[in-house]
């Protein structure tokens, strides 16, 4: 499943309700890193807002070998969020050669992709829609 949203649009909201009513048991995989004040708020409020039964995994990059590695005890995965995968990946290759951060970013997608073809859980992708919400284009 994708969630699609603008910024702040309760996209995790509703991903963590899905998921809450398929499965006590939840892999919650986080992209989100604390770089600034703001973003180190929404991520208390996040962590605060979810059970404490579900297994969460912070995973700013290599989300696919965080998710492997959290299946077993799992029915379903949230994964919050793409954008903030592709940003990190992307900033993090900053001074690399033309394209190689943009090639980071499609493997990332080809290794989750990878993890959804080959396990039989619920995963529930949120990302944002880029134009949509508080953040003007």
């Amino acid at each position: 499943m994708l969630v699609l949203g603008g910024a702040r649009s309760g996209k995790s909201r509703f991903a963590q309700e899905t998921a809450h009513g398929l499965s006590s048991r939840v892999l919650y995989v986080a992209t989100a890193e604390p770089l600034d004040a703001e973003m180190a708020t929404r991520i208390t409020a996040h962590r605060q807002s979810r059970p404490a039964a579900w297994k969460t995994i912070e995973a700013p990059r290599s989300v696919a070998n965080s998710i492997r590695a959290g299946l077993a005890d799992a029915d379903v995965v949230v994964l919050d969020c793409l954008t903030l995968l592709v940003s990190n990946v992307l900033s993090r290759g900053n001074g690399a050669p033309d394209g190689e951060s943009e090639r980071a970013a499609v493997k990332e997608a080809e290794d989750i992709l990878e993890v959804i073809e080959d396990s039989d859980v619920t995963i529930i992708i949120v990302s944002n829609e880029v134009g949509l919400g508080l953040v003007p284009d």
